[in-house]
């Protein structure tokens, strides 16, 4: 049996996907399944790219005929995994050197989820980037002062699936995939697994290295992610709210008529807001939400953005 499943989804950059993969050491214990989103029409160039790396317990899939995103590639990796504890790793980041002996040391811990401090850069200039601390933070307060609010923040606020690991039979058990939306396929995946996890923990062990640069799905300011997005976000609010605390949760969900706000700065336009209100409206989502929390918490990453 394998202690871990690292799942990978993949599209074109065979060069980052080279470094992450080389970040990975060649364990009989750990499993790797990378899932390529059909980047060639030649198979045989990801299958050449990798083969240095090609091992028992090293798998590679072409997903489909065309480009479907990375929750469809994820959803066949879970599909192949057999590890006690998933791993998933986006083909352009990385681990860092002493990331799986971080992981060892939780292996045989009871929680169902635990959390990792990750790092970011931006690329090509190798600085620090900005993109690690919103998780940082949560993170810190958490092991500082683990009370409901700091706890439900972890659990529904770390949108993303790496620099965690995530127990396999708690996934399995609750039927958890990721959405086949292009953008924010991995919300509800996290959201959810935040939810049915009995126990969470945390660690201060840096264990990931999220790059980004100019052209990533993440860096795009484009009407279809930020719709996406918004969708995303409200699936998560018509999730939680009859399922935690209802004082928690009015203070998570503090951002609906943020999310109007900022669709109009950003100059999406009338029909992003209108459709934005509709979407509000059919769900019975209120539009008084506009928390300080949600308020300091934006102001902090424009500052952060300033600073590092």
């Amino acid at each position: 049996m394998y202690k871990y499943s690292v799942i990978i989804p993949h599209y074109r950059d065979l060069e980052a996907l080279d470094k992450l993969l080389s970040s990975i050491p060649p364990r009989e214990d750990i499993q790797v399944i990378l899932v390529d989103d059909h980047s060639f029409d030649d198979p045989k160039v990801i299958f050449d790219a990798v083969e240095k790396y090609k091992r028992d317990g090293f798998s590679v899939m072409i997903s489909t005929a065309e480009k479907n995103g990375a929750g469809l590639c994820r959803n066949q990796g879970l599909k192949l995994a057999e590890g006690k504890w998933l791993l998933f790793a986006d083909s352009d980041d990385y681990y860092t050197d002493t990331a799986f002996q971080s992981l060892d040391k939780y292996y045989d811990d009871e929680a169902d989820i635990v959390y990792f401090t990750p790092t970011s850069i931006e690329l090509p200039s190798g600085e620090k980037g900005i993109r690690h601390i919103p998780a940082e933070k949560k993170i810190k307060a958490f092991m500082e002062d683990k009370n409901e609010m700091s706890e439900a923040t972890l659990r529904y606020e770390m949108y993303g699936p790496v620099s965690k690991m995530i127990r396999r039979s708690m996934v399995v058990s609750n039927h958890l995939q990721f959405s086949r939306r292009m953008c924010a396929n991995d919300v509800m995946f996290s959201v959810c697994s935040g939810y049915y996890a009995k126990t969470i923990k945390a660690s201060s062990d840096v264990i990931y290295v999220i790059t980004r640069k100019q052209g990533s799905l993440t860096m795009r300011k484009d009407p279809y992610g930020y719709k996406e997005r918004f969708d995303a976000y409200v699936c998560v609010y018509t999730f939680l709210r009859d399922r935690i605390d209802k004082d928690i949760f009015e203070q998570l969900m503090g951002w609906t008529m943020g999310k109007l706000i900022r669709a109009a700065v950003q100059g999406y336009g009338y029909p992003m807001v209108s459709y934005m209100y509709r979407t509000y409206k059919r769900y019975g989502v209120p539009m008084n939400g506009l928390s300080m929390r949600y308020l300091k918490n934006s102001l902090g990453f424009i500052s952060n953005s300033f600073n590092v």
